[in-house]
Parts: structure tokens; sequence; C-alpha cells
């Protein structure tokens, strides 16, 4: 048995030590003298040593000297990432949209393309057995009617191949209406992201917005969630913090906080004045999980601490299967380079999939023996080779140590 390149000593002293696994997810608090016993036997751990079974059985310990590789998605399903369109109600200080006006083709040429992306895909790997939707923008929702018939087509083409079809939509919420709520199902859109920076005052400010855009924001998150899943994108800045607060005090208050799954996210923006540092950035998330735990009794713990769960990849580009399209019919590496990178032409090519160039991307060998890497598996690969994680692997080890002590109270 070998000790795991990802054990986590959260905390110790003179008695006790508190370890953590990041692969597993397992904490737990064993004597000091324990502790030692396995970091002495290191290379030569034997049967009798104290709580050996469940040191195995927790992951502390593994039968394997060697890291574990990123498994990536099936390539057995297909994920697309379609903006319908790039322009946005809203103007978000940070956002690339900035009302952006050009022109998306016609609904048309758009179907044509998606459809044929969806086409070549199935014939290039004709072992597909589902296919995942991600309505994406801009903002999605100024294409309800499109995103209805497009799902109505791609149904149609899984339910003829006999291939498993469901979809989700990243929004700002505020053009939601009855209708699409109720017909979400026919759609088979079984997950909403809205995305938001606070209450109404940092929506008036960092987005442009106004109180009837929020009150149909906030309505929506009433109806959503007894529809379908629904995540709370929460960005933060140097100046949201009490907004955010408020914000998740009234959803509490509401008895609709408990049904959403929270995340919170870093604004990027070059602007210092507003800008967090990574490490501001990481303690403002700790106190936003003690706010929701202590105060609002939040109780969604695989919501407040899912980043100590094990991931089974970065992201999408790290996946042969999946694609991203824009309203002109143009593929993308990622999701962030819609509206700002040269995309390439859908119709220039045989399998878009297989054109976007994946050799590039070389880990550091150092990530794979990183204590976190079972939960980033090397983060965006725009940064492997550069960043430095010594923040990353901090907050991880706040966070899971949070969570120890959260618990231990209870």
């Amino acid at each position: 048995m070998f000790i795991s390149h990802y054990n986590i000593v959260l905390e110790e002293n003179t008695d006790t030590v508190i370890l953590f696994n990041s692969q597993t997810g397992a904490i737990c608090e064993i004597e000091r003298e324990v502790y030692d016993l396995y970091v002495d036997n290191r290379t030569s751990i034997g049967d009798d040593l104290p709580y050996l079974n469940e040191f195995i059985e927790l992951g502390f310990l593994t039968p394997f000297d060697d890291v574990i590789e990123a498994k990536g998605v099936p390539k057995d399903t297909l994920t697309m990432v379609l903006s319908l369109s790039e322009k946005c109600n809203l103007s978000c200080y940070y956002c690339f949209e900035k009302r952006n006006s050009a022109s998306d083709v016609t609904e048309k040429e758009l179907s044509d393309s998606l459809l044929a992306v969806l086409g070549k895909e199935m014939s290039i790997n004709p072992n597909i057995c589902a296919v995942n939707v991600v309505w994406f923008g801009g903002e999605p929702l100024l294409k309800k009617d499109e995103i209805t018939r497009l799902s109505s087509l791609f149904i149609s083409v899984c339910e003829k191949k006999g291939i498993e079809y469901e979809s989700s939509i990243i929004t700002n919420g505020t053009l939601f209406s009855d209708d699409f709520i109720n017909g979400m199902d026919r759609c088979h859109i079984r997950h909403v992201q809205i995305t938001v920076d606070g209450g109404l005052d940092a929506f008036v400010e960092n987005k442009q917005g106004n109180e009837l855009l929020w009150s149909r924001l906030y309505n929506a998150l009433r109806l959503l969630h007894d529809k379908c899943d629904v995540t709370l994108r929460i960005n933060l800045d140097k100046r949201n913090m009490n907004s955010i607060k408020v914000f998740l005090s009234k959803l509490g208050q509401d008895n609709i906080l408990d049904s959403l799954d929270i995340t919170i996210a870093l604004i990027d923006t070059d602007n210092p004045e507003l800008s967090l540092t990574y490490n501001e950035y990481c303690q403002k998330k700790l106190e936003i999980v003690n706010y929701l735990y202590d105060n609002l009794h939040y109780n969604n713990d695989d919501s407040l601490f899912k980043e100590l769960i094990s991931i089974d990849r970065a992201c999408a580009i790290m996946d042969s299967g999946a694609i991203v399209v824009d309203s002109k019919g143009f593929c993308h590496k990622c999701e962030d380079s819609v509206g700002k990178s040269s995309p390439i032409s859908v119709s220039d090519v045989e399998g878009c999939i297989n054109l976007i160039d994946r050799s590039r991307l070389t880990m550091r060998e150092t990530c794979q023996i990183c204590s976190i890497f079972p939960l980033c598996r090397g983060g965006c690969p725009t940064h492997w080779n550069t960043s430095n994680c010594e923040s990353k692997r901090k907050y991880i080890k706040d966070l899971a140590l949070l969570k120890y002590k959260l618990c231990v109270s209870e």
C-alpha cells in the first residue's frame, strides 16, 4: 500500500492531525502518533498499522504508487454549446457583449449549420448515444422561439437514431416567460444557470438593469426551482459583497434558497478599482460559505462544498466530444472565445470537432502529482505551464477545514 498523492494535512498539533483526501473527499481526525507511524513507514506500510482498512476505504492509502489521469467525458457523448445570438439585453461592465449589435445569420442558415454539425459528428462517431446541448450566448432567451424550434429538430433527429437528448441554458434570467418555462420539459431543458451580481442595486450598477427586469428574474427563480435543476452563479467584485448577502437573505426568507445550487465566480475585469486578486476572491468565497451556513442555515452541503468533489475533466476543451458553435455558424475551441477570437467555419471542414487542435494541450507533469489535481484536473488549459496554484491549494485547504469544523459543530 502507498500513501495517496492527494492527501492534504488541514490542521495538526501535538495530539491530532486532520486529513483530507481530494480524490475521495474524505476528511478525518486521527491521533498524531498514528499519523507519524504512517509517515515514518510510507515506503513499507504493513498490515499491522492501526486503522489500515479504514485508511484504504477512505482513500488515504492506495494500492497504486501512481497518479490518476483525467478521464474526460465518454466519447459516446456529444456536447454542443450553442450561441444563437451574441447580443444581450443587458450591459454588464465586464462582458464582451456591451450590447453587441453584430448581425446574426438567418434562422434557416443557422438551423442548417447546426443540423450539419450534428450530422457530421454522428457520422464521425457512430457510437454516440447521448447529445447534450447547452444554450449559450449572448443572452439565449433573446431567441426563445428558436430554442423551442431547434430543440424539436434535435429531439427528432436523436429519437430516430435512438440517442438520448437533453439540454441546459445559461442566462441572465430576465427574459423568461411563463410559456417558455411551461414548455421547457418538451424541449428537454433539465438545468438552468442564472447569473447575478447580487441584488437589485448590483443589478442596476453592474448590468445596467432596471426594476422591471429584476422582478422578472426573481419571479423566474420562484417558478423554475420546481421545474428543473437551477444553479445561481453569483459574480464577485470588490463592491458587491453586501448586495450578495442581502439578496441571499431575501431568497432564504422566500423559501427559494435551499432549492438552488450556489456557485461563486470571479468577475474577470481589467479595472483595478473593481477586480479582486485571487486571494481576495478566495477569502470572500469562504465568507459567503460561512454566511450561507451560519446565518441562513443553507442545507445544501453538496453545493457549498462542491469544489471538494473530484471531477473528471477541467473543461469542455479536454473532451474530444465537445464543440462550441456561435450564431454565425462558426465553431470555437471554447465558449469563452465566442465573440473574442477567430473562429473556424463549420462549412469548411468535414468534422469540426476534429479540426480543433488539442495536440498543443500538454499538462505540466507537476499537475498530476499535485495534492488538488482530482479537484481541478489541471484547470483551464490556457493557464497550463504558466499558472501558480499556491493560492488555489490554500483555498481548498481552508474550505476543507471549514467543512470539517462546521460538520463537527453540528
